[in-house]
């Protein structure tokens, strides 16, 4: 079974902020999630995080690639726009670790639905047809909630 260990960084970025953020995992390939989330002034911290999309930038930069236009962010959008007082936020992750020699496209397509399939985001659209790819484990570290610890991934069985 091949295994990647994703680190997500504790400080999120808002989605709007991204293109003018100096969060420096923006310049790099990786995974991000987006959030619907209340902020707490007073201490300044994010809660009630609800998980809204998963995605990830292999060809180009995280940066690059969270701001373009996709249909995802129109349906996430429209979402919001019932919950007064939330705002969207974006986790970033890196691929720290994993059991391969080099990280493919398909490996990380691979890492990206088992993240997807084992967290269902709302926005996500559910992956369509029969799994034939490896088996496969996602660990998650570091501030990694609202995600689970663990997700594994194992090809379908006709």
């Amino acid at each position: 079974m091949d295994r990647s260990y994703i680190t997500w960084d504790p400080d999120v970025i808002r989605f709007k902020d991204v293109a003018r953020s100096r969060h420096p995992l923006l310049r790099g390939k990786g995974f991000y999630a987006i959030l619907s989330a209340t902020l707490d002034d007073e201490h300044d911290v994010w809660h009630d995080l609800e998980l809204m999309f998963i995605g990830k930038a292999f060809d180009q930069s995280l940066r690059a690639r969270i701001p373009q236009p996709r249909a995802a962010y129109d349906r996430m959008q429209a979402a919001m726009t019932d919950q007064p007082g939330r705002e969207l936020i974006v986790m970033l992750g890196e691929q720290t670790e994993s059991t391969l020699k080099r990280v493919t496209r398909g490996f990380t397509e691979d890492v990206e639905r088992c993240l997807v399939v084992r967290h269902r985001p709302p926005i996500n659209r559910p992956p369509s047809g029969a799994y034939r790819g490896r088996k496969i484990s996602v660990v998650n570290r570091g501030d990694f909630a609202p995600l689970k610890p663990k997700c594994l991934l194992r090809p379908d069985v006709e």
